[in-house]
């Protein structure tokens, strides 16, 4: 029987069958484990930074106070650590094969910005108290 009688043997020069046999491919699990955590701690960030500035308005009329600036300190130190962890998860989507790599990079973006607004914050922070200082 001839290679042009048979309808089901691969043409010469072929590499194999398509992955998954055409079938569309499926977003990778890690990139969605990033980024469900990558909104959850932007949730969370938003909710007790909105919840510090109440408490901080209701407390001494604007001034930070300490209950306000442990809540936000709690809330920073356990966003960061679900954070790493989230841009760990992140990568393993992104060189995963044969998955879709979309919500692995958002993932990536939304436990990237937080600690960098952290950060920024805590510089920010660490200038204007060398500001009010050589004030005195």
């Amino acid at each position: 029987m001839s290679s042009f009688n048979n309808p089901y043997q691969a043409p010469q020069g072929a590499q194999g069958p398509a992955p998954f046999h055409g079938q569309p491919l499926k977003q990778s699990t890690w990139g969605k484990i990033s980024f469900i955590i990558g909104l959850v701690c932007l949730g969370i960030l938003l909710v007790f930074f909105l919840f510090s500035m109440v408490i901080a308005e209701a407390d001494l009329g604007g001034t930070p106070s300490d209950v306000a600036g442990t809540f936000m300190g709690l809330a920073c130190c356990g966003s960061l650590v679900a954070n790493l962890a989230g841009i760990v998860f992140g990568v393993v989507g992104l060189v995963e094969q044969n998955r879709k790599r979309g919500l692995a990079i958002t993932g990536l973006i939304l436990n990237i910005l937080p600690p960098l607004f952290v950060l920024a914050s805590m510089l920010f922070g660490a200038y204007m108290i060398n500001q009010m200082m050589d004030g005195f």
